[in-house]
C-alpha cells in the first residue's frame, strides 16, 4: 500500500505520507490509521504528504475525503496538505474548502516546511 503513517518525534505531528499509485479505499485505510494516532495525540494535527502520489481525485473523490478527514476530525484539529503545484494544489485545496464547510480546519500548502508552522501555530 502507498502509504505511511507515522509520529513526527520533534513536533507530535502525525504525518501521512502517500506516494505512487494509490486509490480511494487504500486512501480511506491510512486516513483510518492517521486518526486513530491523532486521536491519541494532546494536540490534534495532522499532516499529509501527497507530493509522491500519482493519484489525483475527482471532484466526486475529493469530496468523499473532506467527508472522511470531517468525520474523523478531533475539535480543534488542524490538518494541513502538502502538495505540488498546478492541478494537484487545485484538488488539494477543494478537498480544504469542502472540509472547512463541514468544520473542519484544513489548508493546502506547497511548502512543507509552510504547513508544518501553520501546524505548530
Amino acid at each position: 500500500m502507498p502509504y505511511e503513517v507515522r509520529v513526527d518525534p520533534e513536533t507530535a505531528i502525525v504525518m501521512l505520507r502517500a506516494y505512487g499509485e494509490g486509490n480511494p479505499a487504500e486512501g480511506a485505510a491510512a486516513f483510518d490509521r492517521a486518526f486513530a494516532l491523532v486521536a491519541d495525540a494532546e494536540r490534534p494535527r495532522l499532516f499529509i504528504d501527497i507530493r509522491d502520489l500519482s493519484y489525483t481525485p475527482e471532484a466526486d473523490a475529493a469530496r468523499r475525503f473532506a467527508d472522511l478527514l470531517a468525520a474523523g476530525a478531533r475539535p480543534g484539529q488542524r490538518t494541513a496538505f502538502c502538495c505540488n503545484p498546478g492541478l494537484e494544489f487545485g484538488v488539494a485545496r477543494m478537498v480544504a474548502t469542502f472540509a472547512d464547510l463541514r468544520g473542519t480546519e484544513v489548508s493546502a500548502f506547497m511548502d512543507r516546511e509552510a504547513a508544518v508552522r501553520w501546524l505548530l501555530e
